[in-house]
């Protein structure tokens, strides 16, 4: 056993937009580092973002210059967000005796989540020569993060038996689900009479060319002469947010498709209390261990949700899986749609039900915990 030390710092060092909160991975990145006990000392390190959700050349240099200068510090923690940030301080490891936690989460290598994502039509990336080049070696430093790693640290057994496939150490391994922050945990689902009021359903996205908005779009217009009370809301902001107010006002849709932009992760748990619905169709091919984290939330809140079979979303449906999409086309999301409307109190108590069984297994606390077994115990 590794003895308690919690005069050492930890550093915990990732790529994501950590300071914004508004995307899933820097949600997740927060979440660890939030679950990090009191007692012990430590830092986030991350570069700084532009507004537009860029990184400049000389942000990145000075994340380098104060990631190296945690490395040399000696004696620390590190808590690394993916594989190739762990590449430099295991190669001074020797020489510093840091401890290396990789945490891997549910999509623990990119060039996986690479190779699947590139089998989508709707996905096509420009790549310069340069980026063609780092991707031809990501597998070989990924790889080489996993087999000298002291730890790592998964949210499900997919993401513990691909990192396993390719060079981990199963002992070495904590399986720690993730959990919601409190602010998304109330609300209750609203009732739904079909003589009256509206069915309101929502989704929340980035608007980039392969988010699925146009079939959701064409769903609503197969639907809107006989279901004339439904309301789709879109809550985000993103490069194709124009293409999709123009199809939307083309499509004389403009009374039953409302966009309210990008909101807080705050707000947008505040907003999505007042739906029926949870629509969220997804590129069919992920790393086969990734689950999205709105769809989590969604259900940790116990919402009725619509999505795919991609990823590792369908597990937390357990064995109700009438709202899985076999395809994202709009054919196939208006049938769900209206399997909903007719059947809505029905999906209200299956989702509610959900709800309560993964409370059971997420939460700050079970993380917490978890999270101090793993930093109390040795590689």
């Amino acid at each position: 056993m590794r003895s308690k030390n919690t005069s050492q710092k930890i550093i915990f060092c990732t790529f994501s937009n950590f300071e914004s909160g508004a995307f899933g991975d820097a949600i997740n990145d927060r979440k660890l580092f939030d679950a990090i006990p009191l007692n012990y000392k430590k830092v986030a390190l991350f570069p700084k973002y532009k507004e537009n959700n860029k990184i400049s050349l000389k942000s990145v240099i000075n994340f380098y210059i104060y990631y190296l200068k945690e490395i040399i510090t000696s004696n620390n923690i590190f808590i690394i967000r993916g594989p190739k940030l762990a590449i430099l301080p295991i190669l001074l490891r020797k020489i510093f005796k840091n401890r290396i936690i990789l945490r891997s989460g549910c999509t623990p290598l990119m060039f996986v989540e690479r190779t699947a994502f590139l089998k989508n039509l709707e996905y096509k990336p420009r790549e310069s020569l340069l980026l063609k080049f780092f991707y031809s070696i990501e597998p070989y430093l990924e790889k080489y993060a996993l087999r000298h790693s002291d730890d790592f640290i998964v949210e499900n057994k997919r993401a513990e038996k691909l990192i396993i496939y390719y060079g981990a150490s199963p002992s070495n391994i904590k399986i720690i689900p993730y959990y919601i922050q409190d602010y998304f945990l109330g609300g209750n689902n609203p009732d739904f009479n079909i003589s009256e009021g509206y069915f309101k359903i929502g989704y929340v996205g980035r608007f980039k060319a392969y988010d699925l908005i146009i079939p959701i779009i064409k769903a609503i217009e197969l639907l809107k002469e006989k279901f004339t009370f439904i309301r789709l809301y879109l809550i985000g902001d993103g490069p194709k947010r124009e293409k999709i107010e123009n199809l939307v006002e083309k499509m004389k849709l403009n009374d039953l498709i409302i966009f309210l932009g990008e909101k807080s992760h705050i707000e947008v748990s505040s907003l999505i209390n007042d739906y029926h619905c949870l629509l969220y169709p997804m590129l069919n091919n992920l790393c086969p261990s990734t689950i999205a984290i709105k769809i989590l939330e969604g259900v940790m809140k116990g919402k009725v949700i619509i999505t795919s079979d991609s990823g590792n979303n369908v597990s937390l449906f357990l064995k109700s899986r009438d709202l899985i999409l076999k395809k994202s086309t709009e054919n196939f999301i208006a049938q769900k749609i209206k399997l909903v409307i007719e059947n809505y109190y029905k999906y209200k108590k299956i989702a509610e039900d959900l709800s309560k069984y993964h409370s059971k297994l997420r939460s700050k606390s079970i993380y917490r915990n978890l999270l101090v077994e793993l930093l109390n115990t040795s590689s």
